[in-house]
């Protein structure tokens, strides 16, 4: 699903919250990327990257249901509801969170680096897409 991203060099990365977009901005490492790309998620909903270091190299993006990230990330998320609203009014509960990402359609992504900046996401939809020059 994403190609190129594996031993890539992940060099920054953006969220603007008007168009729910995230992009992971991406160069050529030891992986087989030909040229520099981005890896864009939209509909975003809420991401989590813990002690972002950059630069990264990416190990691999993996898609997973958004119920299973909800809940295995639920012991993060749940004190960041009661401390400052993240990730939003849908996580008051651990059912609330669940039916949110259910009925909005969201999909799970897990961003694991061999060094740097791991993660996840929450999103309808992500995919690979040439970087701009």
């Amino acid at each position: 699903m994403f190609k190129g991203v594996h031993d890539s060099l992940l060099i920054g990365y953006s969220v603007n919250s008007e168009s729910q977009e995230l992009v992971l901005s991406m160069h050529p490492h030891h992986g087989i990327a030909p040229s520099p790309f981005n890896v864009a998620f939209y509909g975003v909903a809420a991401h989590c990257f813990d002690a972002p270091l950059l630069p990264a190299i990416l190990y691999d993006i993996s898609l997973v249901p958004a119920e299973r990230l909800i809940t295995e990330e639920w012991p993060l998320i749940e004190p960041g509801h009661k401390t400052s609203g993240w990730p939003g009014p849908w996580a008051v509960s651990l059912a609330s969170a669940i039916e949110f990402v259910q009925s909005s359609n969201l999909q799970g992504f897990y961003v694991d680096s061999s060094y740097g900046l791991s993660g996840w996401v929450l999103a309808k939809s992500a995919g690979v897409v040439a970087s701009e020059p």
